[in-house]
């Protein structure tokens, strides 16, 4: 009987525990909400960088009513609250899209931009649920709280900093799955200002020289997908063949075909017949195993039921890859 009643009062106390850390926990989640809800600008610089990766760098201004500028080495993201403009500075190419709230809200769905997100959404952060308070930690000879939050759809399983100051998120760590395996994330900002004026220009979109614009059905045709099942779920959309990579990290001429063929434009001209999707074969031996794949690099052609038309095996230069891919499909 003594022991069922030191059981009871263990449970008890790991409730009430349980209850105590997500309260506190849910108090910095909400301390972040609302200084980003409140304030009518936010200027941030960061960094992304796995674990024993290179750091990312990314910058983001917002202000309200719906601008938003989001920039990396790779693209640049604007809105003047009229349209969202999407550049891909190294294809030097843009799209232009009326603005939406659904629009608006999808240029911060990505990880790395999730934090900010709250500035024009307060519902956000709804799904990050507390999961263990961590107390005050000094990190940078800064005094943050810390909390381990489950945010599903966006970090998973995170730790969040929070200067304890303003209650503004500052780091956060996360695992990210990535070809390699999971590896440990962290964001750490360099800067970050709430509220005061923005210059209305840094909202406008000015094409840099030798830029063009495409179409939204342009840009996504050259998109990468990684999944199969969502490969051929486009395919069987679009009318389209499935052309699927089958690579190695160890494999060589896999990466001389990605620096010498796919970036060409006689290969992404092919997206007006193709799907391209990327598969690691040693994450996926499955799939690799039921289309042949036993050497590398091996890039498959089926079409959207999945069914084997052509294997190009080895590595090819662009015109003579071109020409066995619009052989196989019976173009000329």
């Amino acid at each position: 009987m003594r022991n069922r009643t030191l059981f009871a009062g263990a449970c008890a106390a790991a409730a009430i525990g349980l209850v105590y850390a997500q309260a506190t926990g849910r108090s910095v989640v909400e301390s972040h909400l609302k200084a980003l809800a409140s304030a009518q600008s936010l200027r941030v610089e960061y960094t992304v960088q796995p674990i024993g990766g290179a750091p990312s760098k990314y910058s983001a201004t917002l202000a309200k009513p719906n601008l938003l500028r989001l920039e990396t080495d790779a693209t640049l993201v604007v809105s003047d609250g009229k349209e969202l403009v999407t550049y891909d500075k190294k294809e030097k190419t843009y799209v232009r899209q009326p603005l939406t709230e659904a629009l608006l809200a999808s240029a911060l769905e990505p990880a790395e931009w999730a934090l900010w997100a709250p500035f024009f959404q307060p519902k956000a952060m709804d799904r990050a649920t507390p999961v263990r308070a961590l107390g005050q930690r000094v990190r940078k000879g800064v005094a943050m709280q810390a909390v381990e939050v489950d945010w599903p759809g966006k970090l998973g399983r995170a730790t969040l900093y929070a200067d304890a100051r303003d209650g503004v998120v500052r780091q956060a760590e996360w695992m990210r799955q990535e070809q390699s395996g999971a590896k440990t994330v962290v964001l750490d900002t360099k800067s970050l200002t709430l509220g005061g004026a923005v210059a209305a220009d840094v909202f406008a979109f000015k094409a840099p020289e030798g830029s063009s614009q495409i179409t939204l059905e342009e840009l996504n045709a050259l998109k990468w997908l990684k999944d199969f099942d969502e490969a051929l779920a486009l395919a069987a959309k679009t009318g389209k063949y499935v052309f699927i990579d089958f690579y190695t990290d160890w494999c060589v001429w896999c990466k001389e075909l990605r620096k010498n063929v796919f970036p060409t434009p006689e290969f992404k001209a092919m997206a007006k017949s193709f799907v391209f999707v990327e598969i690691d074969a040693e994450a996926k031996p499955a799939l690799a195993q039921a289309y042949g794949v036993d050497a590398y690099p091996t890039c498959v052609i089926v079409d959207s039921q999945g069914a084997l038309v052509h294997k190009i095996v080895g590595y090819k230069d662009k015109d003579a890859f071109v020409a066995e891919m619009k052989q196989a499909i019976g173009l000329r």
